[in-house]
């Protein structure tokens, strides 16, 4: 007789025999079966459970620090300076900021590099080896000027110059500054004067070099600056170094009311820039903070921690070396230094427009470029681009077979329109090439 158990998934089989000389029956379970698991199901729920044991074991608990020192400020500001106003940046040695996009520094990745800073040997000391503190390296990460007047060797204001005083005038409270009331003064006025470059220093290092932990800005080593101090001759790269031995020395991880005041974006992008990750690559140039964001060092910072389970554990990059230029490139960049070089003119006829010297320069210059766009009009109407193999052997031509010499090839006019023509035509293909391959991949 063939019964089913009421129990889930069992089928159950039982003989029932009678005895004579007993009324009760004995039950003798031949067989049970149950059902089995598929498969696929069951290999999924293992590779789950492998996962979550896995990120089980990985996880831990990372220290994070507040960071006073944030470049949040500096890029706010420097998004809307003008021309005039950038040129001042360039002149104090700080052009290569004007291309800074980062915003914050993530605080456990900062609080990580920091603590594996050696105050002694002045390096950061990972699994895998060590990245050197140096002022070259400070150079390469920020773009800092490598001038030879040592900060600590600046002479103290003198009594007859007021550089510092006249700057503390623009502020109501002026023995508590604050960074916001900086920003204000500078995005208030379009002029660039020693008030200009005094707000712009006090930014610079608040953001990047040492701030204050006080709720007032930093405005020490304002103190030493003169009106005849030549800004782009002194060595940030060398001060911001003495600057953050100086802050993780005062600096205390064990208070919950301690903050880092010292040049923490530095420390994070000296890492990210110095250890590969497979996940989050950035193109490595010089100089870095050009090219690394907030949101991808957050992205870093998360991989690190959420998937290898600590920082620090990836191989170190190669030397950086700074890629050759070739003859395509050097052309590229001099036609570029033309056009800039055009619209300047241009902007400063506009204001003065009886200056000899900037009237005839200008008419060079408009021969030059009214030439590059006819030349520019003729090569729209020719659908064909890579059939102007002509003018490159007319250039070719005319420079080498025509036995002119460097410096002739350079007083012609001809010439010149010549190399704007093939500057031009080797954009165009560089051009095509690229919509090639993007078609193809």
């Amino acid at each position: 007789m063939e019964i089913i158990s009421k129990r889930k998934n069992d089928k159950v089989m039982i003989l029932v025999e009678e005895k004579p000389d007993s009324k009760k029956r004995q039950a003798v379970v031949l067989s049970t079966e149950k059902k089995l698991v598929h498969e696929s199901e069951d290999s999924d729920f293992e590779t789950r459970e492998k996962k979550r044991r896995k990120k089980k074991q990985i996880k831990k608990h990372f220290d994070t620090i507040r960071n006073r020192c944030s470049p949040g400020a500096l890029l706010s500001v420097i998004q809307g300076f003008n021309e005039v106003q950038k040129d001042c940046v360039k002149d104090m040695g700080f052009g290569d900021l004007l291309k800074m996009k980062m915003t914050e520094v993530p605080g456990a990745l900062s609080c990580f590099v920091l603590e594996k800073f050696d105050l002694t040997t002045k390096k950061i000391i990972l699994q895998r080896g060590k990245i050197d503190v140096t002022r070259e390296s400070v150079h390469q990460i920020l773009g800092f000027p490598l001038g030879r007047k040592k900060f600590s060797e600046l002479p103290f204001r003198t009594t007859e110059d007021n550089t510092y005083e006249e700057w503390t005038q623009q502020f109501e409270n002026k023995s508590m500054i604050r960074l916001q009331e900086i920003k204000m003064k500078i995005v208030s006025s379009n002029k660039v004067d020693m008030n200009f470059r005094m707000n712009f220093l006090a930014l610079l290092i608040n953001s990047l070099i040492e701030s204050s932990s006080s709720g007032k800005a930093n405005t020490s080593p304002l103190k030493y600056i003169m009106k005849d101090t030549k800004i782009s001759n002194i060595d940030w790269c060398s001060y911001l170094i003495d600057c953050l031995v100086k802050t993780k020395q005062s600096y205390d991880p064990s208070s919950s009311t301690s903050n880092f005041v010292g040049p923490s974006a530095y420390l994070v992008l000296v890492y990210v820039d110095s250890v590969h990750s497979e996940v989050i690559q950035v193109e490595r140039t010089r100089p870095v903070i050009c090219h690394w964001t907030s949101e991808k060092m957050k992205l870093r910072e998360s991989y690190e921690k959420e998937e290898l389970g600590d920082f620090g554990t990836g191989e170190f990059n190669e030397e950086f070396v700074e890629r050759d230029l070739n003859e395509e490139d050097y052309e590229e960049m001099v036609l570029m230094k033309y056009k800039k070089l055009h619209l300047l003119t241009e902007k400063g006829i506009d204001k003065f427009p009886e200056n000899i010297t900037l009237n005839h320069l200008k008419v060079h210059l408009d021969t030059i470029f009214d030439d590059e766009n006819e030349y520019d009009n003729k090569e729209k109407e020719n659908d064909n681009i890579e059939g102007s193999n002509e003018d490159e052997e007319e250039y070719n031509d005319g420079i080498e077979g025509g036995g002119k010499s460097i410096d002739n090839v350079w007083r012609t006019k001809i010439s010149m329109n010549d190399m704007v023509k093939k500057v031009i035509m080797i954009k165009k293909k560089r051009m095509l090439k690229e919509e090639r391959w993007r078609k193809e991949y």
